[in-house]
């Protein structure tokens, strides 16, 4: 059973009620500002062509005009390997189980977005590895079909959107912290991960056949005794131009802002 999520427009839709002033650029570029511009302002928007059917040519969206294809990605950090070596996301399972009761009892609406509950622990839920490995994983995926998207479209520029599900993760000060069940209330000392800077997540992008990454993250939210810390919700990156400073993340000591 589909979750609203698995449909791109509407991923697009949500994508373009972000304001822009939660929108990064890690580096300056016109080219990207211009990117941005054409899929998040309604205007340019209604120029593309949505191409996501499965009987449609990929990638899932294109145009002619601005001369840019994009493909829509989802990534999590939930999902993982089970002892059958098949993914598997025990959210997803959660959310499927409670839209058919609300199927069941006649009540399920056009538009549903669900936040289930596993009841995990929440290293067995939000987990930095997992979201890693997702986020790699779904990327090559992607890349390994880019010749095909540019058969279909030959001199677009290509475009990567990926929907990261994600919830925020710290790096604590005390790397003791993160080996301690963090409940709701509870306080470490750390620093915030910035996913836009992390070299292992940006690695399978940079000197790749992408053109443009739009990187959409709307629930990495940071609480801190100061109040919130406001994360970027989107980053645009001119693959071709970045030319920035990484950093370098131990996966192994990063801990979930959801704990």
């Amino acid at each position: 059973m589909m979750d609203s999520f698995d449909n791109e427009c509407f991923i697009i839709e949500c994508f373009q009620g972000v304001e822009n002033s939660k929108v990064f650029f890690p580096f300056e570029s016109k080219a990207a500002e211009n990117v941005f511009k054409q899929i998040h302002e309604i205007n340019n928007w209604n120029r593309w062509t949505n191409s996501s059917s499965k009987s449609d040519l990929p990638p899932d969206f294109f145009c002619d005009e601005f001369c840019s294809m994009m493909e829509v990605m989802r990534v999590d950090d939930h999902t993982r390997l089970n002892e059958k070596g098949k993914y598997t996301n025990p959210t997803n399972a959660k959310c499927s189980e409670l839209r058919k009761e609300l199927k069941t009892m006649n009540v399920l609406p056009q538009i549903l977005i669900i936040n289930a509950i596993t009841d995990l622990p929440t290293k067995e839920d939000h987990n930095f590895k997992f979201y890693l490995d997702s986020f790699i994983r779904v990327i090559e995926d992607h890349k390994s079909k880019i010749e095909n998207y540019r058969k279909n479209h030959p001199g677009h520029k290509m475009i990567f959107f990926v929907f990261d599900e994600s919830s925020a993760y710290i790096k604590p000060e005390n790397l003791a912290d993160a080996d301690i069940e963090l409940h709701e209330g509870d306080l470490i000392l750390g620093r915030p991960h910035e996913h836009w800077r992390d070299k292992a997540f940006l690695e399978p992008i940079i000197n790749s056949d992408i053109d443009f990454l739009i990187w959409y993250t709307p629930y990495k939210f940071c609480e801190t005794d100061k109040g919130i810390l406001e994360l970027p919700e989107v980053c645009v990156f001119d693959i071709k131009a970045m030319n920035f400073e990484t950093k370098d993340y131990d996966p192994d000591v990063m801990v979930s802002y959801e704990d």
